[in-house]
Formats: structure tokens, C-alpha cells, sequence
């Protein structure tokens, strides 16, 4: 029972950061497209400690999300298709306190921006 109980402790403070309010993440434009005849995607991103949600106002195909600490090392990469219908979730959780670079990058077109964790 005492494991139990203290399992379950364990797990609720492991998990809190997870309760947390969403904390926007300012999305900048690094690249651009060589034609800009159609409309353009500008993904907008938040994050709660636990999780770095990705949203996009057009479909995004073979987006490389990467995760760089502050000197530039990267700490998580993966590739991914961003979709407008639905926010896509990129798990943070072993991410320690500091500031951190998120980087998107396609083809074309290259975003990042900085977020700071404080637990």
C-alpha cells in the first residue's frame, strides 16, 4: 500500500509541469520562398513545460522540427507534416531548465524562436 502511495506522489509531481498554462513562442521568418504568388504558411507555436505545440494556418509537408540548447546543440530533431485541422504535439519533457531554440525548417522555408523553461 505504501508503495502504492508514494508510486502515485512520484507520478503526480513528475506530471505537474504538464498542468501548466500554454506560453506562446514568438515564430520568426528566416527564409523565404522564392515566389511568393500563393499564400504562405506562418506557424505559430506555445509550450507548457511538457509539450511544444506546432499550429498552422496551411498544410505543412516534411517539416523538420528541431530542439537546439543555447549553444546551438541539438537536443531533439524529428520530421513531421504540419496539418491547419490539428496542433501538433512535440514532447519536452526531458528538457531541464534553460533557453532553448525551436527551429523549423522545410525546403523553401525556415522559421525559429526562443522559449525558456523554469522548472
Amino acid at each position: 500500500m505504501k508503495r502504492l502511495v508514494l508510486g502515485c506522489i512520484c507520478f503526480l509531481l513528475t506530471d505537474i509541469c504538464c498542468w501548466a498554462e500554454n506560453t506562446q513562442i514568438t515564430i520568426y521568418k528566416t527564409r523565404e520562398r522564392e515566389e511568393e504568388r500563393s499564400l504562405t504558411a506562418h506557424p505559430i507555436a506555445s509550450h507548457n513545460g511538457c509539450m511544444i505545440y506546432i499550429y498552422s494556418n496551411l498544410p505543412m509537408e516534411n517539416v523538420c522540427i528541431s530542439i537546439k540548447n543555447e549553444t546551438g546543440y541539438i537536443i531533439s530533431s524529428e520530421m513531421t507534416t504540419l496539418s491547419p485541422q490539428e496542433p501538433y504535439g512535440f514532447p519536452i519533457e526531458e528538457l531541464k531548465k534553460g533557453i532553448y531554440i525551436l527551429e523549423l525548417n522545410t525546403e523553401k522555408e525556415s522559421y525559429y524562436g526562443y522559449f525558456e523553461l523554469i522548472k
